[in-house]
């Protein structure tokens, strides 16, 4: 087996691992916790702009899709980006907003993965500056 098949099944296996050991709890059946690095998208905020920085957290329908969804985390958190980017400060910060954003990034991001693999989003942190 060469050098570069050995690191993938190896990272494969960590990453499956991890996957797993991360999340659960909640509903019968359990669910899983993906969490995603960081991300920082520019906002406006008042005449100006800013900057709102979160960390999201995929809940996603079956634990054994861990590792196919985090090969896709860079286009999930460019649509995340995307969607968000120059959206009015005030209105993200809004409780409304909070709500009605986890359930449509979920199906953004379902859209993107074709299938129904996220379902919901949620946000370790959701600062505006």
């Amino acid at each position: 087996m060469s050098k570069l098949k050995q690191w993938a099944l190896v990272l494969g296996i960590m990453l499956s691992t991890t996957a797993l050991a991360s999340g659960g709890g909640g509903e019968a059946g359990g669910g899983n916790f993906l969490k995603l690095e960081p991300v920082i998208v520019n906002v406006k905020v008042g005449n100006g702009s800013g900057y709102l920085n979160f960390v999201p957290q995929l809940k996603l329908a079956d634990p054994l899709d861990a590792e196919f969804v985090k090969a896709h985390t860079p286009i999930l958190r460019h649509m995340l980006i995307k969607t968000l980017l120059g959206q009015d400060g005030t209105t993200l910060q809004s409780t409304e907003f909070m709500g009605s954003f986890s359930h449509k990034a979920a199906e953004i991001l379902n859209k993107v993965l074709d299938g129904e693999y996220v379902k919901d989003v949620f946000f370790d942190r959701w600062v505006i500056q």
